[in-house]
Parts: C-alpha cells; sequence; structure tokens
C-alpha cells in the first residue's frame, strides 16, 4: 500500500506499517477539503489493487484479503471498510467516478490450458477453471457496489487502457515502470507490486477518455462500457 506521502518513521529508524484504511480516511479528507473529483479504479483479483487519485495526490492498496480453509479468499468487510469512506459519504460519492478493468482470465482445457499469453489480458497458460472463478468473484462484488450506489463508472477494455499506456504486448515489468514515472511517490519497489501499478496506470487512462477535470470543473460522464 502506497500514496505520494511516504510513511511516518517509527522507533529506531524503522518505518512504521501505515493502516490501508487510516490512509484512505486521510485521502479522503484531502479531497473533501479542497472539493477534488477522485477517480478509484481497480485491478480486481486476489492479488489485485485499487488506485485512488485526484489532483497532486494518489493512493494505491492492496486488495484486502484473509484465509479461509488455509486459502486466500477476499476479505469482504475489510474491503467495504475501504471503499465506504467515498461510497457511503453524501458529500464525497458524487465526486467519485469508479472504474474496474474487465478482467478475462483464462481457464482449462479449450479455454486456455497451453495457449499462448494473451498480450493485452491477464490469460496465461496453466490458468483453470478456479482462476476465472476467483477473478468474477471479485469484478462482481465492486460492479455491484457502483450500481448499488449509482456512482458515475466504467467497466475498462484491458487492450484499450494499456494501448493508451503504450503497454500492448509489453510484460508485467513494463508496467511497474511506467508507473513509476507517473506515481514517483508510490510503493512500487517491488516486481510484484505490478497490480498496484496497473491499478494506476488506469486512472490516468480514464481522466483522459472520460474528461475529468480533477481539481474540480463540470461532472464527468457516465459511461458503463467501452
Amino acid at each position: 500500500m502506497s500514496s505520494k506521502k511516504s510513511s511516518k518513521k517509527g522507533g529506531k529508524g524503522k518505518k512504521a506499517k501505515a493502516d490501508p484504511l487510516d490512509e484512505i480516511k486521510n485521502f479522503a479528507a484531502y479531497v473533501r477539503e479542497r472539493r477534488y473529483q477522485v477517480i478509484i479504479t481497480v485491478d480486481p483479483g486476489l492479488e489485485g489493487a485499487i488506485a485512488f487519485v485526484t489532483y497532486l495526490q494518489y493512493l494505491v492498496v492492496d486488495i484486502p484479503v484473509t484465509a479461509v480453509n488455509k486459502k486466500s479468499a477476499y476479505d469482504e468487510q475489510r474491503l467495504w471498510e475501504y471503499l465506504r469512506v467515498f461510497l457511503g459519504d453524501d458529500e464525497l460519492r458524487p465526486r467519485v467516478f469508479f472504474a474496474i478493468e474487465q478482467a478475462q482470465p483464462g481457464g482449462g482445457g479449450s479455454f486456455g490450458r497451453g495457449k499462448k499469453p494473451c498480450p493485452a489480458c491477464k490469460r496465461k497458460p496453466g490458468d483453470t477453471p478456479l482462476t476465472a472463478f476467483r477473478v468474477a468473484w471479485g469484478c462482481a462484488m465492486f460492479q455491484l457496489l457502483m450500481v448499488a450506489f449509482d456512482v458515475r463508472r466504467a467497466y475498462l477494455n484491458i487492450a484499450a487502457w494499456k494501448k493508451h499506456a503504450g503497454l500492448i504486448g509489453k510484460d508485467k515489468e513494463s508496467s511497474r515502470l511506467a508507473a513509476q514515472r507517473l506515481f514517483p511517490g508510490a510503493d512500487l519497489q517491488f516486481k510484484y507490486h505490478h497490480n498496484r501499478a496497473e491499478a494506476l496506470l488506469m486512472s490516468r487512462y480514464v481522466e483522459a477518455k472520460y474528461g475529468i477535470n480533477l481539481a474540480g470543473g463540470r461532472p464527468p460522464r457516465r459511461e458503463e462500457e467501452e
């Protein structure tokens, strides 16, 4: 989890581990005080991330997970606590544009096993129906929230946003390096932070495509699908 502002240091020179929920609340306070617009973008999946981007500030957090029967599962309660900061606030909710990537995981048999990776989507050799189910489950949770709270929203085509970012045919490391250039304060230091990177990069595509003025101005138009 990262933001433009680094975490305060704890005792003996070590960085105190920031609570993502506290950082989201602080980010929301910044947006509220300045009456800015905010883009929330989601790279879905158990290893995915959620980015919050406004004028001159950004924050990215990992999608919360927990252990169920010794296996990773979405922590729905914690996820709702993250998103409720914006979606449950009558003042902030109209300032939100929420976008989720239309993930396209592969599966077994003819659905994806043994095939070459898709250059623009998440399909890769060895993906199984269980992989597809987990990603679809995650996507559905976010989609339900977007509809239930009637926020301005978009479902992002993977090839479209990656083309905008110049990432078609490139690997995950290219996404991380691109995000480091655009969001130099984000915590993207490790290669496994590529999902954080892609959540952040999607926000730039949303900002350009939907004409969002993060510093204020007219509300962004609603387009549910591309």
